[in-house]
């Protein structure tokens, strides 16, 4: 493990070429890793994600012929592209010996603009804890 504070930054695109829904994607992302021993670690993260309109159609918009078919009755909705997601998350890792590792983390996630005021959104904040542990073969 680093024994030294960083900092990193990333950013991801992605096209969709094959499919009915396409559209364009971008995520970017932060992050800060703070040691506080040898063995453990701290990550502070924060993320943005953004859609073009064909994207953000495909995933929270409801066409108008869905809209007033069926027993939920949604109203017919079109976003355009932009801000859909933020997200935050801190995670820790510690070494528990040469092979084997531990790591748990929190986080917490909204929907934006106007992929929040779709009525497909019902809870635009989400929330994720994870746990692992794992072993490395070859150190």
């Amino acid at each position: 493990m680093p024994s030294h504070p960083g900092g990193r930054w990333g950013r991801g695109c992605r096209k969709t070429f094959w499919g009915a829904t396409g559209g364009a994607q971008l995520n970017t992302s932060v992050s800060y890793t703070l040691p506080v021993t040898q063995q453990t670690r701290v990550v502070f993260g924060a993320g943005a994600s953004f859609g073009d309109r064909t994207y953000l159609r495909a995933r929270f918009g409801v066409p108008a012929v869905a809209g007033g078919a069926g027993p939920s009755r949604l109203p017919a909705y079109e976003p355009g592209g932009g801000l859909y997601s933020v997200d935050l998350g801190v995670d820790v890792m510690t070494a528990l010996s040469r092979h084997w590792v531990v790591w748990g983390g929190v986080g917490a996630s909204q929907v934006q603009g106007d992929a929040r005021r779709s009525p497909l959104t019902v809870r635009p904040t989400s929330f994720s804890a994870s746990l692992g542990l794992a072993y490395r073969c070859c150190r």
